[in-house]
C-alpha cells in the first residue's frame, strides 16, 4: 500500500525573464480553466471526454500552453463544477458557481522533474514545461530554485534523488509575490496484522481536554482552555463583522482560527508519533465520533465551542501521520468509555471532569478513565473477538492509492453496558461492560 503526503518549497530569487514566464504560465492555465467551467455549465457535462471534445484544441492554440496544463486545467474545471452541482444546499440558498481565482497550475510526475546542482545558495531545482512545444524551439521548460533550509525538507529531497520516495505530481503556487513548488511525494508501507502482542496507545478526544494520551499507564494531557478562549473572542469577532457585512475581514479572521487550530492540532498529533515510536508494535487507539454532534445536546453557550469543535481533523493528522511511520490505528466504539469504572467494571455518571466509582472509591480525571477504557476496549476485541464486530472503516479520505487494496481498519464495536444494576453492597454489582483486562 501506498501513502502520500505534499511537502511545501518556497521558490528563491527569480529575474524578470522568469518571473514572466511563470506568471504566463499561471494566469493562462487560471483563464483555460475558467474557459472549462464555461463549457462545463453552458453544455452541463461532468465527462472528461465531453469536455476534451468540446474545448481542449481551441484552448492550447488560444493559450499557447503545453498538453499536460490543459489536461489538468480541464480536470479541475470538472471538479469545481460537479462539486457545485452535487452541492444539497445550492438550489435551497441560490449558490452561485464559484469563481476561481486562485494562481495554481499542476504538473504530472513525468513533466516535472527535481535536480541536484553544485550551487551553493541553491542546491536544488525543479523544471516544468512553460509552454506549448514547437519545431526548432528548445526553451519550452523553465528551471527554478527552491529552498530548502530545515533538515526535514532535505531528507524528503534526498528521498526523492535516492529514490526511497516515489515522485508524484507537482503545484506550482503564487501567493502574493511569492512562488511555491508543492511536491507530492509517496511511499511504500505494511501495516502489520494486529495480535495481542500489540501495546495499545489510547486516545482520548475532547473539548477542555484536546486530547488525552495514554502511553504504558502515563497520560499526557493536551488542555483546550486557550483554544477555547481563542475561540470564543474570534466568535465574538466574527459576529461584529457579520453584523456590518464585511466580508474580506471576516475571512481573515476565519483563515486566523483555522491556521491558530491546525496548528495545535500538528503539535498534539507529532507529540503522539514521536511517543509512539518509543513502544514496542504500538497501535494506536481513537474512537469513532463520527455521529457525536447529533447525539449530544449541549447549552446554548455552548454550541459554538462544540460545532466548531475540530475533533476529526486531529484524528485524520495522528492517523495520516502514523500510517507514514507504519503504525497502525484503529477506531473503537465510544460508548460508555468515561463512565465505566477500570476497576470494578461498574458504571457511574461523571461530576464535570470528575469520576468517582460508588462501589469501590477508585477516582480519577473522567478523560483519564475514557483513554483506559478505549485502551482496554481493544484488547478486548483482541482477547475476545466473539464480543466484538470487526469491519472495514470508510475513512481512506488521506491516503492516495495507486492500484492497491485499501487497509482494512478495524471499527471495534463492543457491546456496551447495561443500566447501573441495584445493588446493596459492592459484592452483588454484577459486572459490565469491558471484560477485566489487565491495564492498570
Amino acid at each position: 500500500m501506498q501513502v502520500q503526503k505534499t511537502i511545501k518549497f518556497k521558490v528563491g530569487e527569480l529575474g524578470k525573464r522568469k518571473q514572466g514566464r511563470l506568471d504566463f504560465v499561471l494566469n493562462n492555465g487560471l483563464s483555460a480553466t475558467k474557459e472549462f467551467l464555461r463549457l462545463a455549465l453552458e453544455n452541463k457535462t461532468t465527462s472528461n471526454i465531453k469536455l476534451h471534445r468540446l474545448g481542449y484544441f481551441e484552448i492550447v492554440k488560444k493559450y499557447n500552453l503545453p498538453a499536460c496544463i490543459v489536461h489538468q486545467a480541464r480536470n479541475k474545471a470538472r471538479e469545481v463544477y460537479k462539486s457545485w452541482k452535487t452541492n444539497k444546499f445550492r438550489l435551497r440558498e441560490e449558490i452561485k458557481l464559484p469563481k476561481l481565482k486562485s494562481l495554481r497550475v499542476r504538473f504530472d510526475n513525468v513533466i516535472f522533474q527535481l535536480i541536484e546542482t553544485d550551487n551553493k545558495k541553491y542546491p536544488y531545482f525543479v523544471s516544468f514545461l512553460c509552454e506549448r512545444g514547437r519545431s526548432g524551439k528548445q526553451d519550452n521548460r523553465i528551471y527554478v530554485p527552491i529552498i530548502a533550509n530545515s533538515e526535514w525538507q532535505k531528507e524528503y529531497i534526498f528521498g526523492l534523488i535516492s529514490k526511497k520516495y516515489k515522485k508524484g505530481s507537482a503545484d506550482l503556487v503564487k501567493k502574493g509575490e511569492d512562488y511555491f513548488v508543492h511536491i507530492v511525494i509517496g511511499k511504500e508501507i505494511y501495516i502489520p496484522q494486529l495480535n495481542s502482542s500489540f501495546n495499545p496507545i489510547g486516545i482520548d478526544c475532547g473539548i477542555n481536554n484536546l486530547a488525552v494520551v495514554n502511553v504504558s499507564g502515563k497520560p499526557k494531557f493536551f488542555s483546550g482552555g486557550e483554544v477555547l478562549w481563542k475561540k470564543q473572542n474570534y466568535g465574538r469577532i466574527k459576529s461584529i463583522l457579520q453584523n456590518k457585512k464585511a466580508t474580506k475581514k471576516l475571512r481573515q479572521i476565519c483563515k486566523k482560527e483555522k491556521n491558530f487550530v491546525d496548528n495545535i492540532n500538528h503539535q498534539i498529533s507529532s507529540w503522539v508519533i514521536r511517543e509512539a515510536k518509543k513502544v514496542i508494535n504500538p497501535v494506536i487507539v481513537l474512537e469513532d465520533l463520527k455521529y457525536i454532534r447529533e447525539t449530544t445536546k449541549v447549552r446554548k453557550k455552548q454550541r459554538y465551542a462544540h460545532n466548531s469543535w475540530a475533533f476529526k481533523q486531529l484524528q485524520n493528522t495522528i492517523r495520516y501521520k502514523a500510517y507514514w511511520e507504519e503504525i497502525p490505528v484503529i477506531f473503537i466504539d465510544s460508548r460508555y468509555t468515561s463512565q465505566i469504572c477500570p476497576k470494578c467494571l461498574s458504571v457511574n455518571k461523571r461530576q464535570k471532569h470528575n469520576y468517582k466509582c460508588s462501589y469501590c472509591g477508585y477516582q480519577a480525571n473522567s478523560d483519564f478513565i475514557a483513554s483506559i477504557n478505549i485502551q482496554k476496549r481493544f484488547l478486548e476485541a483482541i482477547s475476545f473477538p466473539e464480543n466484538s464486530t470487526h469491519k472495514s472503516a470508510e475513512r481512506d479520505d488521506l491516503l492516495m492509492f495507486n492500484n492497491s487494496p485499501k487497509i482494512c481498519e478495524l471499527n471495534l464495536r463492543v457491546s456496551p453496558p447495561k443500566p447501573k444494576a441495584e445493588a446493596e453492597d459492592y459484592n452483588s454489582v454484577k459486572v459490565l461492560g469491558i471484560q477485566n483486562t489487565n491495564i492498570l
